[in-house]
């Protein structure tokens, strides 16, 4: 989905107001994209990128139940969660505008995503 100007200036505003939870916001959709992307190199069969996918999802779900295990998804879905505890306790802060932050949770992610690699640098 492309962005429009305005929400590109809602990004950049709230990037000056809210620097820290942009910050935590940021690096979530960053390591989600790259997952996806690694997701996309490394199965680029359609059946087998959806198994992994969701051997990638129950092993969130592990995570969140505190079931850990040596596996690479296991690690990848471990680092998952730190990244978004961080960003919950970062947005946490602003529970008041509940809302608001929800919806630039999914402005950022969705900018992330339709970022080219190589603009990534300059985040």
């Amino acid at each position: 989905m492309e962005l429009t100007f305005d929400q590109y200036m809602e990004i950049f505003n709230f990037q000056v107001k809210y620097n820290e939870q942009y910050i935590s916001i940021k690096e979530l959709a960053l390591f989600d994209k790259r997952i996806k992307e690694k997701m996309d190199n490394v199965y680029p069969d359609e059946l087998t990128n959806l198994i992994k996918t969701n051997e990638y999802c129950r092993e969130l779900e592990n995570v969140q139940k505190n079931i850990y295990n040596n596996s690479i998804f296991n690690r990848l879905a471990s680092k998952r969660h730190n990244y978004f505890l961080t960003m919950a306790d970062a947005t946490y802060k602003y529970r008041h505008e509940k809302e608001y932050m929800h919806y630039m949770i999914n402005t950022i992610h969705n900018y992330i995503n339709n970022l080219d690699n190589s603009y990534e640098k300059f985040l």
